[in-house]
């Protein structure tokens, strides 16, 4: 284990505190703003990186000089081969045009990044970038007579996720498949027969097949084109706003305890992680970093997403 190279990091937290209010309701505030930029400035050498893989098997991020640490690199897609003109006319993906053994209708148009006509390890390139451009928290308090609230907000904008856990479940393995998405998947069928079986659609020529429902982006089942593979289809916005905490009290009154020889008590309810607000598909917006890696950030394999908590309690003073 080596230091090979330097990290600058620029950013800055803002704090604001405010009473918004300060009559028998009384109302205060409390927003923190961070930001951080960071970037690899240094390596052993000109061109060094470090990749890091899923599960030991497939790079997705790589750090590099010049940018962030732990971008996600793979390969961009450009929707899915509707037509057999449309495969000719693309960039090599495969040797064969074949639907078991090859590329075929409904599966991914990989970008050609480098223009040389063929789509290998060399069209890889950045695909997203887990950092958030920014992180926030909101906390209210509000007091009126013996009753107390505080709701306390937090979030992040601007980072991205790679989902491994869509990356499994829709691969292309029949038997990996989640039900719910089943329909989602590119459907062939034959132009001049509506009803054909599907022993007769696999024997089918390309030029006799389209895809029944051409508005998807989910590439078909099965095939040699590794639709699979490490791409910005698994990219998702990781943006969120979460109801971290809810806190409702109620301190009872003096001379109500007073005649137990009772100071103060308080009566409390409160639930954390009661309601997110994201585009993320997975179970948690929250997925930190796989194996604990910093080089891993943002990679969603299937961590326990937050739990929801209610708690109810009493405080007493005597």
């Amino acid at each position: 284990m080596v230091n090979i190279g330097a990290l600058e990091n620029k950013g800055l937290e803002l704090a604001l505190n405010t009473v918004n209010l300060d009559r028998e309701l009384r109302w205060e505030s409390t927003f923190i703003y961070t930001m951080n930029r960071n970037k690899v400035t240094r390596m052993d050498q000109e061109g060094t990186f470090l990749e890091r893989r899923i599960q030991h098997f497939d790079p997705v991020s790589r750090t590099v000089i010049g940018q962030p640490v732990g971008q996600f690199f793979g390969y961009k897609t450009d929707g899915l081969f509707l037509t057999e003109e449309e495969i000719r006319n693309h960039a090599e993906q495969h040797r064969q045009i074949h639907k078991y053994s090859g590329v075929w209708i409904g599966d991914l148009k990989f970008v050609d990044i480098n223009g040389d006509g063929v789509i290998d390890e060399r069209d890889r390139t950045i695909i997203g970038d887990p950092n958030p451009k920014f992180t926030f928290g909101i906390t209210n308090d509000f007091y009126f007579r013996s009753f107390d609230v505080s709701v306390f907000l937090n979030g992040s904008y601007g980072n991205d996720i790679f989902s491994q856990v869509r990356r499994f479940t829709e691969a292309d393995h029949y038997w990996r498949a989640h039900a719910r998405t089943l329909n989602e998947y590119a459907r062939i069928g034959m132009i001049d027969n509506p009803n054909a079986t599907p022993e007769e659609i696999n024997y089918a020529g390309i030029s006799e097949v389209y895809i029944i429902n051409p508005e998807t982006d989910m590439p078909r089942l099965g095939g040699a084109n590794n639709n699979a593979r490490i791409s910005d289809r698994f990219i998702e916005d990781g943006s969120y706003i979460r109801l971290r905490n809810l806190t409702v009290g109620y301190t009872l009154p003096a001379d109500l305890l007073n005649r137990f020889n009772i100071r103060t008590m308080r009566v409390y309810f409160s639930g954390q992680n009661l309601l997110t607000i994201t585009g993320y598909s997975g179970h948690d917006p929250e997925v930190g970093s796989d194996t604990q890696d910093p080089l891993l950030f943002g990679v969603d394999i299937g961590n326990y997403p937050s739990q929801r908590i209610f708690t109810f309690g009493l405080n007493f003073g005597f």
